[in-house]
């Protein structure tokens, strides 16, 4: 059985710098059962499912601009300190802003400076080639 738009699939994937570093995985693991066009999986990453037989396991290598885009400079924010909590995470960290519809937005501390925040909500692989590898499991 091929794999359309909007099927719902269970499968094993595999996310990977082209280091060969794993970023995600559940190979080895419990497979993930997800709809396609749902916004469980990035929409490139997605792409690549359409017309995959079940059983068979493939490998793509997207380019930045095919995976999770390039980072936007505009998405690097310097934010008062005052709009954190007492305890403020430390630059690496990733905290997550509470929108005004109420859905949540993750952004990576780059930067503390007295009183300003530097905040990337850029995706965290912007920029990156990624190996994507999946095998579907079953089309449901």
């Amino acid at each position: 059985m091929t794999v359309q738009p909007g099927d719902t699939l269970t499968l094993h994937f595999r996310l990977a710098a082209l280091s060969g570093q794993d970023l995600d995985s559940t190979f080895g693991g419990e497979p993930v059962t997800l709809r396609l066009g749902g916004g469980e999986l990035e929409a490139n990453l997605e792409k690549c499912l359409i017309g995959l037989e079940t059983g068979i396991r493939y490998e793509f290598t997207l380019e930045p601009q095919e995976a999770f885009g390039f980072a936007d400079p505009a998405l690097t924010r310097v934010l008062p300190r005052q709009a954190f909590p007492a305890d403020l995470p430390p630059t690496g960290s990733l905290v997550e802003f509470t929108q005004p519809d109420g859905s949540a937005l993750a952004g990576l501390v780059t930067d503390i400076s007295g009183d300003q925040v530097t905040v990337d909500f850029n995706h965290p692989l912007s920029d990156c080639a990624v190996r994507f590898e999946v095998e579907v499991l079953a089309v449901i």
